[in-house]
């Protein structure tokens, strides 16, 4: 064999090797073009740095949209499309009143999130009291959900697995063949204006579970606060709602609740791989699902996105079938 052919089949050898280490696990484009979205980084809040959402501002820009932070100054046009709220920190007090007018223009999308009561160190009082003022019926739960089993190596790192099986939450989980993983969770749960409600087992109108986490999962209230939104730690039960869906009826808009900031890419919560490679062979659904939130809510002129690599390509060993954990709620 001459020299020029070896070296050829040598090179083949390399390229066959690599991509045998490297598959693409899934292909997920944001695909509306032409919309507005705010990140509101004014209020503070967790998961709030460029390199946590500088991944998905940047995957929205590919796609042709204008996406950009409201910082140092408060101002929300009505031109926006779609707010994220990742884990305020700070009072709303004069831009509840912004929002609630923002809201008014119609088909327009928060996605809002937050975190775990681990150490005392998040306060739900600035969304939960939005959410208030807004007239939503959902709200943020003061706990800490851990999943002993269904985890990227620790217990904190929970994987959201169990989808719900209603109209909205089957087309938002369409093409997911598993779970996605959150860093150190909250949960949802709903307020009639008095009480709880555990939306668990209680139907509220325009309310829908998307996403829970398994029935094996536990809450605890860890700051020890004792509050009402600590219900789901003093009864138990699992199945705790990990992303919750309202319509808006009052302003014809639509509401995300995130037990975590899964759009944030904070230990690769936005993203194809898990930051630890423990749950399902690597693979989170995080991106997909994200993606398929923005595409079916934000309402702007529709176009492919560009396919980007990045966030695509997931090293996996071997070639072998993806284990997948996937358990629809009856």
């Amino acid at each position: 064999m001459k020299k020029s052919t070896l070296g050829f089949v040598f090179v083949l050898a390399l390229f066959l090797s690599a991509i045998s280490n490297q598959v693409v696990a899934y292909d997920s484009d944001i695909t509306v073009t032409g919309a507005d979205i705010a990140f509101d980084i004014y209020h503070e809040g967790y998961h709030t740095a460029a390199a946590d959402l500088d991944p998905i501002i940047g995957n929205f820009t590919e796609a042709g949209n204008n996406a950009f932070y409201i910082n140092e100054t408060w101002e929300l046009a009505r031109t926006v499309d779609a707010l994220f709220l990742t884990g305020s920190q700070l009072n709303f007090t004069n831009e509840q009143a912004d929002i609630k007018k923002w809201l008014e223009a119609g088909e327009k999308l928060i996605f809002a999130s937050s975190d775990s009561d681990y150490g005392g160190y998040t306060d739900y009082a600035p969304l939960n009291d939005l959410l208030d003022y807004i007239g939503a019926q959902i709200r943020f739960a003061s706990i800490s959900v851990e999943e002993p089993d269904l985890c990227d190596s620790s217990a904190y790192r929970a994987a959201a697995t169990v989808f719900g099986d209603s109209e909205i939450a089957l087309t938002l989980t369409k093409l997911m063949y598993a779970g996605f993983i959150t860093h150190g969770p909250t949960a949802i749960i709903g307020y009639d204006g008095t009480d709880v409600v555990d939306i668990r087992t209680v139907d509220m109108d325009n309310v829908s579970v998307i996403v829970s986490y398994s029935e094996d999962a536990s809450a605890m209230d860890s700051d020890v606060s004792e509050t009402i939104f600590d219900y789901y730690a003093t009864v138990g039960g699992g199945f705790y709602p990990a992303v919750v869906y309202e319509y808006l009826v009052e302003y014809d808009s639509h509401l995300i609740l995130a037990s975590e900031a899964i759009y944030s890419y904070y230990k690769q919560m936005y993203n194809d791989k898990t930051e630890k490679g423990a749950y399902n062979r690597g693979i989170t659904y995080g991106r997909m699902f994200v993606n398929n939130i923005i595409n079916h809510f934000i309402k702007a002129d529709s176009g492919k996105a560009p396919f980007n690599f990045a966030f695509a390509i997931i090293p996996i060993i071997g070639l072998g079938v993806i284990y997948t954990i996937v358990r629809r709620r009856k």
